[in-house]
């Protein structure tokens, strides 16, 4: 029997003054039983605790195999943190969501498909837009 490996998943969430909705939303996305993906998320110049709590959430996560990335981006704005995430992003798929996720999804069943260009290296990935 053949086996196919499914690509690496880069969910990128930019967070922006989200302290009281991201812990949720981390703790939904590590329960994912997509074998292979990252999740990067973007401090977009907060003001208030949503760095501790992602960084809390990193140190105290329970071993998922899902490695959590918490960058900073300076410039306000979703594009900005987006681009911020994209360029340390190691998935052939783009997964990019809001730090409030409301209801439950699963990688791979849900969203759009669309294929871009990814802009530093000129190779193809897919982008996934969930809702």
């Amino acid at each position: 029997m053949k086996t196919t490996s499914l690509p690496r998943v880069s969910v990128l969430v930019p967070a922006y003054n989200e302290e009281k909705y991201i812990h949720r939303t981390l703790s939904a996305l590590v329960t994912q039983d997509y074998p292979d993906y990252e999740i990067i998320v973007t401090n977009n110049a907060s003001s208030d605790g949503t760095a501790l709590v992602v960084q809390t959430f990193i140190n105290q996560q329970p071993v998922t195999g899902v490695q959590i990335t918490l960058i900073h981006e300076s410039r306000k704005g979703t594009n900005y943190a987006r681009e911020s995430a994209r360029k340390q992003a190691g998935g052939q798929i783009i997964a990019q969501m809001d730090s409030r996720l409301r209801t439950r999804f699963q990688l791979a069943s849900q969203g759009r498909n669309s294929t871009d260009t990814k802009p530093a290296t000129g190779s193809r990935y897919r982008t996934l837009r969930l809702f």
